[in-house]
């Protein structure tokens, strides 16, 4: 079957489940950064996580180049704007945005209001902003893609 006869709904759920597992990907890699980050003990073992994230990177590219390529045969309107003719797929696509937002708002907020413990702040500092950024931006990818991909799991109508 040729990408031309299949319909636009097809399309847009082919678009968004090559999305949500390229960002389920690159979540796993910015976790994979921050563990390596918190246990001391894996980075004596360096070349373990070199080449976890030497395959997931490459992982990553792979699955980045087939969202892009995909975009070729559809419009491109669903990328720009988020909006899915599809109304299963565009309550997929939302709820995978609130479960993202919840999560990461939730953690901030909890964040700032634990910033005013001196043992909370010293850990916070003691890591880095960096360190903090890649661990919500994981989490943030990492929520947005499981709930997609659950919706996603099955071709049934």
């Amino acid at each position: 079957m040729s990408l031309a006869a299949v319909s636009r709904a097809e399309k847009e759920q082919r678009f968004l489940k090559q999305s949500a597992v390229t960002l389920l990907a690159l979540g796993v890699l910015f976790a994979a950064d921050v563990f390596h980050q918190l246990l001391p003990g894996w980075k004596e073992n360096g070349w373990i996580i070199g080449v976890f994230v030497t395959l997931t990177l490459g992982t990553v590219a792979l699955l980045f180049w087939n969202v892009v390529a995909s975009l070729r045969y559809s419009g491109q309107a669903f990328f720009w704007s988020g909006q899915f003719s599809d109304e299963w797929l565009a309550h997929l696509n939302l709820t995978g945005y609130r479960w993202c937002s919840g999560v990461v708002l939730s953690l901030l907020f909890i964040s700032v209001y634990a910033s005013g413990m001196e043992s909370v702040n010293a850990w916070l500092s003691m890591q880095g902003i960096a360190f903090y950024g890649k661990s919500l931006l994981a989490i943030g990818l990492i929520c947005y893609a499981v709930p997609v991909l659950w919706g996603l799991r099955s071709n049934d109508e």
